[in-house]
């Protein structure tokens, strides 16, 4: 069943990604996280959702602090 735009756009305002990707569009889960550090700064990056070798990141910083 394809999502209506209403039920996408909600699920973006809500920044649920991986609902987002992976129950309303269909992509698979993605699995794996990293840390790096940029100019000082250290940030999470958890893979949410991959699909044909694309791949969904959300990026937070650890510090609370937004980029």
């Amino acid at each position: 069943m394809i999502p209506s735009t209403t039920q996408l756009r909600e699920t973006l305002h809500a920044f649920d990604f991986e609902k987002l990707f992976v129950e309303q569009l269909g992509w698979d889960r993605a699995m794996g996280a990293r840390a790096i550090t940029i100019d000082g700064e250290t940030c999470s990056l958890k893979p949410i959702a991959q699909k044909r070798g694309m791949v969904a990141v959300v990026c937070s910083p650890d510090t609370g602090n937004v980029l």
